[in-house]
This record gives C-alpha cells, structure tokens and sequence, in this order.
C-alpha cells in the first residue's frame, strides 16, 4: 500500500522538495495506513527504477514496482548494520542506472524502528 498517490511534476509550482517549510502538507496520506514499515521519497531520476509508466484510458498512470521497492525495504533492513550511504552512491551512479534516466538521481528512505 502507498500512502502517497505517486506525481511526477513537470513545472517548478508542481513539484514539492523535502527541504520546503511545509512539504508535509502536501502529503496525502491514506487513512487506511497505520503502521508503515517504511518511508521513500525520491527524485524524478528515479522514476524508470522505482516505477513505470502505463498509459491507460488517455493518461498517463505512474506505477509502483513493489517487488523492488520490497526487495530495497527488505535489503536495508538487513544490513543496517553497514554504512550503505557509499554502496547506494554506486548504483545510482552506475551506467545502469543512468541509462535508464540521465536526470539527477536522488533517494531518501527511512525505516521505523519497530520494524
């Protein structure tokens, strides 16, 4: 389950950043959602990784990839031990990566402690 109905903002006055005084206004949270294990926020550069684009009915839908968004949940919590800050450096930085979008790639990803 999303919490957030995923947007991609094309125009400056679309787009909300993390570091604006009041970005959590913007967030739509479902009330369906109690307990997340998790928190991911991440720059348009990763758009083609994290999600796919389908068009359907004459618009566009974002679509999440669940299984990799679980796979990365899954992959930071087991080795939160480690200082992943350089491994994740790498990987969006690899060719890869950049291949499938050139933009800047950014990711923010807390998980909450009872999890």
């Amino acid at each position: 389950m999303f919490p957030v109905e995923p947007f991609k903002g094309e125009y400056i006055n679309e787009t909300v950043f993390i570091t604006m005084d009041k970005w959590k206004e913007f967030l739509n949270i479902s009330p369906i959602i109690r307990s997340p294990k998790a928190f991911i926020a991440f720059s348009d550069g990763l758009l083609n990784i994290i999600y796919s684009m389908k068009y359907q009915e004459g618009v566009w839908q974002i679509i999440p990839d669940r299984e990799f968004i679980g796979r990365l949940i899954k992959y930071i919590c087991e080795n939160s031990h480690k200082n992943l800050k350089k491994e994740f450096l790498i990987m969006l930085s690899s060719s890869r990566a950049q291949e499938l979008n050139d933009d800047d790639k950014a990711l923010l990803v807390a998980i909450f402690k009872e999890h």
